[in-house]
């Protein structure tokens, strides 16, 4: 399973994931977007299982 970390840095927040970093002004936005990319992980494993 992909891990996330969800920082707050000054003004914003930065997500790090093992491929990439994104920055957000929210950590609601933050963490809906590691939602998103935790359910697109898990979709492409099932498609890969399947």
């Amino acid at each position: 399973m992909q891990a996330y970390l969800v920082n707050p840095v000054g003004f914003g927040y930065i997500v790090l994931l093992p491929k990439s970093e994104a920055s957000f002004w929210s950590r609601n936005t933050a963490g809906k977007f590691c939602e998103a990319q935790m359910t697109d992980y898990i979709q492409t494993d099932l498609r890969k299982y399947v």
